[in-house]
């Protein structure tokens, strides 16, 4: 579980490297229709100077989506995601549509059931855009967090949410007025870095989905791989903590794979295509960890 801010201008001065103590991830405003949030285009790089992961999102407004998306493009170049807040009275799908279109990279929806579910709006289905932001504020919290039916919000074409906006009242240091707060429920953020090694303990006895946006490297600090959000990277511990390998798949199907070898040890991972040996190698390594 992985917890993060949302923040726009209305949240002030705020002191970064204090935040990054207590949260993960930071949603940042930095455009509002045709025009800059005041704040954003200085919170996003000052969130990813303290550690966090910045995402940047832009609040869409009756008018030309086509100049809106502009804008954003713009504001939003260095963010490790982009999301689009539809939630303005006024706004139809054709809208949406239109936004995504003209803005070009994947975008993640971040909207509540009571405006895209509204009879005004039609709950048209937006997984077709990208994944699902949720914005729902509970009485009472779950505990855990994670096991909440919010995150499996049922409308818009979406079967689970990526993110959760769980309440609007959060209190975090570093931040001097309420402000919105989020859930994350996998291991690694979308748009994180994964640094693959002999020796790693990060997926210790178990399998850890990597979060579709994920860059990953190998032990000398260079890509190992780069792929689309179609595309999902498991990374698999045989129980002593190293990774015996990594597995890409795109909808479901094997494409990519590297295994640990020696020469992995010495800094040169390699790709192997033998699909039969791999699968073989997966499905032992989950029947061990299971």
């Amino acid at each position: 579980m992985k917890l993060g801010v949302d923040v726009s201008e209305y949240n002030g001065t705020i002191d970064w490297p204090t935040v990054a103590k207590h949260k993960d991830f930071a949603l940042i405003r930095v455009s509002i229709g045709t025009g800059f949030d005041a704040t954003g285009l200085d919170n996003l790089p000052a969130a990813k100077r303290a550690g966090l992961t910045a995402y940047a999102y832009h609040y869409l407004l009756p008018g030309d989506p086509v100049a809106q998306a502009s804008i954003f493009r713009s504001a939003s170049m260095s963010a490790q995601m982009a999301l689009l807040d539809v939630e303005q009275v006024g706004l139809t799908f054709a809208d949406v549509q239109r936004f995504a279109k003209a803005y070009a990279p994947p975008l993640t929806i971040f909207t509540g059931r009571g405006f895209w579910a509204s009879r005004e709006f039609g709950d048209p289905d937006g997984s077709t855009i990208g994944p699902l932001w949720h914005s729902e504020y509970p009485n009472v919290l779950p505990t855990p967090l994670d096991s909440a039916p919010e995150w499996h919000p049922g409308y818009g074409g979406w079967n689970e949410a990526l993110f959760w906006q769980y309440t609007d009242k959060g209190v975090v240091p570093g931040i001097v007025h309420p402000c919105d707060l989020d859930a994350f429920r996998g291991p690694v953020l979308p748009g994180e870095s994964v640094i693959l090694t002999a020796n790693s303990t990060a997926t210790t006895n178990h399998l850890a989905e990597v979060s579709k946006g994920t860059q990953l490297f190998d032990v000398s600090g260079q890509p190992l791989v780069q792929y689309s959000a179609d595309y999902t990277i498991v990374l698999v511990g045989p129980g002593s903590g190293a990774f015996d390998f990594t597995i890409v798949t795109h909808n479901g199907v094997l494409q990519y794979a590297l295994v640990r070898t020696a020469d992995l040890r010495n800094k040169r991972p390699v790709q192997s295509t033998d699909t039969a040996t791999l699968q073989a190698k997966i499905a032992a390594a989950q029947a061990a960890l299971a």
